[in-house]
């Protein structure tokens, strides 16, 4: 998987509205020194406790919180690299190596939602290859295909062609239907690291595609083993499994991707069905819940949250999350006719009436139009 590695701050002079006495800036630049070189020398732990006591030396200089965060992260201390960074943008909102980091560790903690939000300003604009990778992936994770690939292009362009930056690019490209250039950066992929992981994901995608289930889930299983954190890998591997009808491995293999990406959202929509389909509504809300949170306008999101509020006896708020879906897409039988299920769930007959009328209605319309499509002429009135 690529490094995403925080960045270290140039030290400036402290930057709180009240300076902390000379002799407490003296000490504190003193211990940032020995922190340095505690991290260099490979000993983390006394870096970040030698850096803390510079940071509480001289609570206003930003870029020591900067390079606590960067410390923090190496430990994989995903949360205290945010509060770290957060800390010092409120000290110095300008501060853009805060901004970066802050973005860089809510997209290791796994909070791709976060870091595409704070990461938004930079789309397109110069930045560190990592700030642009993590924006990239982040974008990836929330099915903002058209947004992230020119992202993980700039990521690559400037800085390392890491696989599986490559590998995020090319399914980017390919969900947002820019076949030639996915192919074009495929066929780099294949040349420069044959044998990689992510080669290998690329070489289940093209199985799948062949409906070669078996072959794809075994070429995917193979990336987990070369790389059990590579960005969609266990998705790949769930949803082969979920063609195959192996539901409690695909299931197992989506809870293995969202707890590498808690915001991944094709690896909540499948779980969610899958655990609908399987008639545990109950397992399924909370999964809809927080994707709706990540895709507030996909009214497909809020169709099955209120399916599954539905089936898990929930349904005053079923009725709210099936009126969002039909406001979003008016022209869909099947959430007027849950609408409709849901409304008389909570006793009000007549709108649940004039909803199944509607999920009626849009059921013949769609009919009619299929076979003007197969015989080329209306159906008789």
């Amino acid at each position: 998987m690529f490094a995403l590695a925080l960045l270290a701050a140039t030290l400036g002079g402290p930057s709180a509205p009240s300076d902390p006495p000379a002799e407490d800036r003296a000490r504190a630049a003193t211990l940032a020194g020995q922190a340095q070189a505690l991290a260099a020398a490979g000993d983390v732990a006394a870096a970040i406790a030698r850096l803390e006591e510079a940071a509480a030396a001289a609570p206003g200089w930003a870029e020591l919180k900067v390079n606590l965060a960067a410390l923090r992260s190496r430990s994989a201390d995903y949360a205290g690299a945010i509060r770290d960074a957060a800390a010092a943008l409120a000290i110095d909102p300008s501060l853009d190596g805060a901004r970066y980091n802050l973005g860089i560790a809510q997209l290791k903690a796994g909070d791709g939602a976060a870091a595409a939000a704070t990461l938004a300003r930079y789309a397109g604009q110069p930045s560190p290859a990592a700030v642009q990778a993590a924006l990239g992936l982040a974008l990836a994770a929330l099915e903002r295909h058209a947004e992230s690939a020119p992202a993980l292009q700039a990521a690559i362009e400037t800085g390392a062609p890491d696989p599986a930056l490559m590998l995020a690019l090319i399914r980017a490209l390919e969900a947002a239907g820019d076949a030639a250039r996915a192919a074009q950066w495929r066929d780099r992929l294949l040349r420069e690291a044959p044998g990689s992981a992510a080669a290998l994901l690329i070489e289940g995608d093209g199985l799948d595609r062949g409906s070669d289930w078996a072959g794809a889930e075994a070429a995917y299983r193979r990336a987990v083993a070369a790389d059990p954190r590579l960005p969609g890998a266990h998705y790949s591997v769930g949803l082969t499994s979920y063609k195959r009808r192996r539901y409690d491995e695909a299931a197992r293999a989506f809870r293995e991707e969202l707890a590498l990406q808690g915001a991944f959202a094709p690896a909540l929509r499948y779980l969610a069905l899958l655990e609908l389909d399987r008639g545990r509504p109950s397992e399924a809300v909370p999964l809809l819940e927080r994707l709706s949170v990540l895709a507030p306008r996909d009214q497909t999101v809020w169709r099955e949250l209120g399916r599954a509020y539905l089936e898990a006896g929930r349904a005053p708020e079923a009725v709210t999350a099936l009126r969002r879906a039909v406001e979003r897409s008016p022209d869909d039988p099947n959430g007027h006719f849950l609408l409709g299920r849901a409304l008389r769930a909570v006793g009000r007959e007549a709108e649940g009436a004039e909803a199944m009328r509607n999920a009626t209605r849009l059921n013949q319309r769609i009919r009619e139009e299929l076979q003007e499509k197969v015989s080329g002429s209306p159906p008789p009135r």
